[in-house]
């Protein structure tokens, strides 16, 4: 029973299998070379998540886009204006009602384009997301072909 000690190359190669270690003497360096590329990807892709999660978190911000800056600018100085006129002139000045349709176009050019901010924020999401999933998918592929170099 000395010959048998269960240490033969089948044996070895089924508890590389079991464990999930990896014949780096074998000839399986492309296989490695490409799982390290993807995790490098996927390192970048999680970032770029990340990233793109928390914008979409954090909300709107002014300074996200120039023409929402401009508008609010607008906005502030149309309601610096009316409020001049209503305690000069009163609330029947014909002036405030010029100003208030201006007031509601901008508050309504303003609500656009949040919400065209907030789309942009969850298409970027939505992108960052599939991206990591698709080298997620690659990366186990590739691990997946290398167990099975090494199960043979």
């Amino acid at each position: 029973a000395v010959g048998n000690t269960g240490t033969g190359p089948r044996s070895v190669a089924q508890y590389r299998g079991a464990t999930n270690l990896i014949d780096i003497d074998s000839n399986n360096t492309s296989a490695q070379q490409q799982i390290s590329v993807l995790n490098g990807q996927l390192a970048s892709a999680e970032a770029e998540r990340a990233v793109a999660q928390a914008r979409a978190a954090a909300g709107i911000s002014a300074t996200e886009s120039p023409l929402l800056r401009d508008l609010l600018s607008q906005q502030a100085q149309l309601s610096a204006q009316r409020a001049g006129l209503a305690s000069r002139y009163g609330p029947l000045h014909p002036d405030l009602a010029r100003i208030d349709r201006q007031l509601a176009d901008i508050s309504s050019a303003v609500g656009t384009e949040r919400g065209r901010i907030r789309a942009s924020l969850a298409a970027d999401l939505r992108v960052a997301n599939e991206r990591s999933g698709a080298i997620r998918s690659s990366l186990a592929r590739a691990q997946g072909g290398l167990a099975a170099g090494n199960n043979a």
